[in-house]
């Protein structure tokens, strides 16, 4: 991993790119005993990991606080055994799980967050707002429709109240 990090006096901003090698990682899949599955653990013998991170942090006035990050992670199996996946009732028994991607890596991640910072008489009154965004991800390591994430995006509003004296915070969601 490579990065680096710049203040300016009211702008910082943070980027790195990273390769990961995987060798042996162990990924859960789902086995068959009996009538019912449990979890197994099985080694993916070679997998990677490549991408970069942004992160930029905005004060345009003292109140204001506005962020962005992003992350690109496109992941990929490149060697392994064949495994079973026990929920694919159409293609039975072992298959290739090589140029599948990580279980849990969306390929693009993105949050946008504002805060603002009311001074009043009785205290602090922070209002804050964040948006969230995932591409489309797989729970595990068999890159089947019927095992992804499909891509999702949230909004998160939140309130905070902090009184002179500092004796206790309330926080709204």
């Amino acid at each position: 991993e490579i990065g680096f990090k710049i203040d300016f006096e009211r702008f910082q901003v943070n980027l790195a790119a990273f390769f990961l090698d995987y060798r042996n990682l162990q990924a859960p899949i789902l086995v068959r005993v009996g009538a019912t599955k449990v979890t197994q653990f099985v080694n993916v013998d070679r997998s990677e990991s490549y991408g970069v991170e942004f992160s930029g942090i905005w004060r345009p006035v003292d109140a204001l606080r506005l962020t962005l990050d992003y992350g690109w992670n496109p992941t990929e199996i490149t060697k392994s055994a064949r495994f079973d996946n026990v929920n694919d009732n159409v293609n039975i028994g072992p298959g290739s799980i090589v140029g599948g991607s990580l279980p849990q890596a969306p390929e693009h991640k993105v949050a946008v967050n504002g805060t603002y910072t009311f001074e009043l008489d009785g205290g602090n009154l922070i209002a804050g707002a964040t948006y969230l965004q995932r591409s489309k991800s797989y729970a595990t390591i068999f890159a089947r429709e019927f095992d992804s994430a499909p891509a999702w995006d949230q909004v998160d509003l939140r309130a905070i109240w902090m009184p002179a004296g500092g004796k206790y915070t309330v926080s709204a969601y």
